[in-house]
Parts: structure tokens; sequence; C-alpha cells
């Protein structure tokens, strides 16, 4: 499912996010000091995949339960899109081995008389707590995304009748309005127990990941080594993240491993396992290599399980 969103033009990438548009119009150097700044593009140039929380699982490096210590907002590396970091003080971990403290960068903020909003961001409250899904931001290997942006973040809250701890579903009624009786739009959250979500998620993890047959899967080569004479061993990692049904995810980067076998003077690749966020996936695909020459490290190939 793709939830089309208003959005500015970012660098920015995501698992569950994508973007595709022209550069804006404006030029920030040409804007009076104290403009309030708002960029965005058409609706359809931002997609939005709705992750369930099996796929959050998989495509997240680290699970864990914090509390939100500072946020600041400041340029990029190359000074070109205003980003904001979000300090989180890690109170325990569900997945990944994950330090004491965490800096999440989202797209965004304000800065100075600037302010760039991308809708789909995590509104972290100062001192809140949440149970967050990341991935390491590639760019900044120091530095984590949310998986599937607000997605991946589960605010944590005591109910003030029971004093029990739940949590707020973030693609819930909260975010997007689903009309109640006599056609109103209802803002009540959608919430759950604490213990309960991270029963949820616990069991969430520890399920197996099938990636089944009829998954296509875009590849480029990264390693290819000889193993005798005509067999090779072969690297490759995907290319582009890979939905292949409502419970299995495929992000981008995942390494897939395999071997290849010449005969009459052709080669066929054999295509074995998946890593996905350091768990394995064992996948059969083959591809036929065209010509008589052995696989080259960068060539792109789109293979097909079974």
């Amino acid at each position: 499912m793709f939830l089309d969103l208003k959005s500015m033009k970012t660098c920015t990438r995501s698992l569950g996010f994508s973007f595709s548009g022209s550069k804006s119009a404006f030029s920030l150097a040409t804007l009076a000091l104290g403009l309030e700044l708002f960029l965005s593009v058409s609706a359809s140039a931002t997609s939005l995949v709705q992750l369930s929380l099996q796929q959050l699982t998989q495509a997240a490096s680290n699970v864990l339960q914090g509390h939100v210590v500072s946020q600041v907002s400041e340029w990029n590396a190359s000074h070109t899109e205003i980003v904001t970091l979000t300090t989180i003080a890690v109170d325990s971990d569900t997945k990944g081995n994950t330090p004491s403290t965490v800096v999440v960068e989202q797209p965004g903020g304000t800065l100075g008389h600037f302010r760039v909003y991308v809708p789909g961001t995590v509104h972290f409250f100062p001192q809140s707590r949440y149970v967050l899904f990341l991935e390491r931001a590639p760019a900044t290997p120091a530095h984590y995304h949310v998986v599937g942006m607000m997605q991946g973040a589960y605010r944590i809250y005591r109910d003030q009748r029971t004093g029990q701890e739940r949590v707020i579903t973030p693609m819930g009624r909260f975010f997007y309005g689903q009309p109640a009786a006599g056609g109103h739009v209802t803002t009540q959250p959608e919430t759950m127990p604490l213990q309960e979500f991270h029963q949820k998620v616990s069991s969430a993890i520890a399920k197996p990941i099938v990636i089944p047959s009829g998954t296509a899967l875009p590849l480029v080569i990264r390693s290819v080594s000889f193993d005798g004479v005509g067999r090779i061993e072969v690297e490759a990692e995907t290319t582009q993240d890979v939905y292949p049904n409502t419970q299995t995810v495929i992000p981008a980067g995942s390494l897939v491993d395999g071997w290849g076998s010449k005969t009459a003077g052709h080669w066929t690749l054999h295509w074995t396992a998946v890593s996905i966020r350091g768990r394995e996936a064992s996948i059969k695909a083959t591809h036929q290599v065209s010509g008589g020459e052995a696989p080259f490290q960068g060539e792109r190939m789109t293979v097909m399980t079974r």
C-alpha cells in the first residue's frame, strides 16, 4: 500500500520512504532574512510504504526503548539540507548491539529564520519515551534513521485512569483519520499495552524470514572469486527495497550469496541466501550469464526466486 504525501526535495533515504522530483524553484540565497521557508513538490513525488510490524522488525538493525534527551537542527555536511538530530538515551534494546545513546537523523527542521517541514517525519516530544525501530544512516554511520519514517516510532505514555503504560500506534487513526459514524473523522489514537507490544516485537524478531517464490531481486555484483576450474563464488547486494508480501521486506543493500558454474562455455549463477540485517534467509534462484565471460564486479541483473 502506498500513501502519497507532500514533501520537499531531500537526499535522505529511509526504508519505506522514496522520493523523486525536480528541484524547488526557490533559492535560499535570494530569500529575505526573516522569511519562514517551506519547500514542497507535487504530492505524487513522495511515497510512504505502509509497513507491518513484521517488516519493521526485519528492516531494523536496532529495536530499542529510550527517552529523548535533546534535539538540534543544523545543516548537513555539504550544507545543502537542513537536518534534525535527536539524541535518545537507550533504556533497553530488543535487537542489535545498541550503544547507551543514539542520534536519530531526520530531514527538515528549523534553523534560524528558515523552517523546512517534511511530512512523515517523527515529531519527538521532549523527555518522552519511545520504542524505536532504527537503521544506520548510510551517509553518516554514526547516526540512525527511523525505519519507515514515523512508522518506526511508538510513543510510550501512562494511562491516567489505569496507570498502565501503553504505546501509540503511529499509523493508526491518530495520524490517518478514519470516518466514524456520521462521517466525521476521529483523532482518537490506537494504543496497546507496552508489555503486549514488546511481546509482539519479540515474536516478530524470532519468526524466521521466508522469501516467497516469484520474488524479483534487483542485484549488483560486489565480488567474484574463482574456486577451481569452472566454478566461482559470487556476492551481490540488492539495489532497492523489495516488498514480496506484507510480512517480508528486503532492504536495499542486503547481501546475496551464491556460486557459479561453467557448462558448455556458459556461466550459470546459483543464488542461495539473502542476509537481512544480520539474519539469513535461504533462497533458490538461477541466472544465465550472456556470453562466455564470467560475471564481473558491478554487473547488474534481476533474478527471480523459485
